[in-house]
Formats: C-alpha cells, structure tokens, sequence
C-alpha cells in the first residue's frame, strides 16, 4: 500500500460516528481490522521508547495516527459513562467487544481490582466518594472500563470510581476539571489541541505518548519542559510548581481549586520512579 492509499484511523473514525445500526463491531470494526493491522504495523515502533524513530515525517505520521485511533476509543468509552442524569444514546459497544478490537490490534489490556491503589498513570477518576478519614489515600472503588497498554506504552487509562480523604482528592474538582489530552467525555469538559481547528487540520494534532519501563513512569514524553521534583522554577505561570505536577500525571486537577481551563499543559513532561507515584497524589 503507498503512501497515497494508506487508509488510516481519521477514516474509521468518521465511519464509526456516522454507524447508526445495531452491531457496531461486526458491521464496522472487525470489517476494517485488515487495513487496521498494516497500519499498526507503521506504528509498531511507539511499543517502545527507545525505537522512536529520527525521521520527523515517520515519526509524525505515528503521532497523528494514535491521535486519530484515541479519537476512535474516547468515543467508543462513551457507551460506559452513561448515568442517570446523562444518557448516552449513541451507538453502544461492550467491554468485551472494545477489548476484542484492540487486542486484535496488538495492545494489552490492564483492569484495576477493588481495593488497589489509585495510580494517575493507569487510571482516570470518573467519581469520587469522600472518605471520613481525610488521610486515606485514593483506592479503586470500581472500574468503568479497561486501560490499555502498547507494549511500554500507555495508550488509554482504565476509568476508575475511586475513594479517598480530602487530604488527596477533591470530589468536585476531580470529577468536573477539564480533562486534558483527551477530545470527549459524556459527564466532564475536555481539552486537547485538536479543539478549534477545521476538517483536516484537526487530524494534525500528536498523540501523548506516556511509558511505563524499567521502574521509571514517563509522563508525557514529547514536551518540551521538564517538571523534575527536584528542579526551581522562576516562572511557572498561574499554577504554582506541585499543581502543574498534578496537572501532568492526572491531565486534570483532582484537589486543586482554581480555573481549569486554557491551561496548556501539553508542553510539560516528567520522569519519575513508579514507587514515588503515591507522594504524586498528595
């Protein structure tokens, strides 16, 4: 297939939005996993971090296309955050129709157990119950849907009901600040830059790439600055240094209580060791 023909995940996107019947796997997904697989084959070097290519066009063309193909999940999640006060009436997927689907493109599954700890790497709050004790760290109450992972690379977080003290979550600030990195949710405002552009431009727009490897969790890995915990910041904008930390490795704020919007994360990167996740929630 040339470059010219490459069918690529912009046009299963539309195909799946545009999907008005009654088995959106089979009509739609499972039809088109051919050309889905020859393109993951292109995309087979974001498994891996240290197999990012040095071509800026390959590796652009790998950033737009996870763009386009997390585009396809956020809309297929949908089905999952329906409730009682936001119905989703669009068109409705599985766990184990969206899991068959991914895994048949080469990623892996990760679903959270009641009672682990609450990691901003792996998991999303989609709600929160308060726990009495304000020093209780955030567990998993519940998992809504699977996380995903592409070799190192996380592609999709499991969304997660979560329960912790007010000395680590806030209730109404983690289930209602704008989700960054992210096009859709049914219940909650996102952010990510592909919002404001038309048709074709949109599709220009990089994937975060995050890896988890050799103890070190990566945080979005193509910004530019790097929020190190042991670094001094002359400038850091509105947000002071712990809030643009909670801002990188939750992609929302969870306790802090200013304005959440227009805050242009997507530059700041970070590196830390995955044992020091839990101080991250503080």
């Amino acid at each position: 297939m040339s470059d010219d023909d490459k069918l690529w995940f912009g046009d299963l996107y539309h195909l799946v939005l545009d999907y008005d019947g009654e088995n959106l796997l089979d009509d739609v997904l499972m039809g088109w996993l051919s050309d889905g697989e020859e393109i993951m084959r292109l995309l087979a070097p974001a498994k891996r971090l240290s197999a990012t290519p040095e071509d800026k066009d390959e590796k652009q063309f790998i950033l737009w296309d996870l763009y386009a193909l997390s585009r396809i999940s956020d809309f297929l999640l949908l089905a999952f955050q329906s409730n009682e006060s936001n119905k989703w009436d669009g068109p409705s997927i599985s766990s184990d129709q969206f899991l068959s689907f991914f895994e048949k493109l080469g990623f892996n599954r990760f679903e959270p157990r009641n009672g682990d700890r609450f990691s901003p790497f792996h998991h999303e709050v989609v709600s929160v119950t308060i726990s009495e004790n304000p020093k209780e760290p955030i567990s998993i109450l519940q998992a809504q849907w699977p996380g995903l992972m592409y070799g190192e690379m996380l592609f999709a977080r499991s969304g997660v009901k979560v329960k912790g003290g007010a000395n680590f979550i806030n209730k109404a600030v983690a289930e209602t600040s704008t989700l960054y990195f992210a096009h859709r949710r049914l219940n909650r405002p996102t952010e990510d830059l592909s919002i404001g552009w038309g048709h074709n431009s949109q599709w220009r727009t990089d994937f975060r790439r995050d890896y988890e490897l050799d103890g070190q969790l990566l945080f979005n890995v193509d910004g530019k600055t790097e929020l190190s915990t042991n670094a001094s910041y002359a400038d850091l904008g509105t947000l002071s240094k712990e809030e643009q930390l909670e801002l990188c490795v939750n992609r929302c704020f969870i306790k802090t209580e200013k304005p959440h919007a227009d805050l242009w994360p997507y530059d700041k990167k970070l590196t830390i060791p995955a044992e020091n996740l839990k101080g991250m929630a503080r």
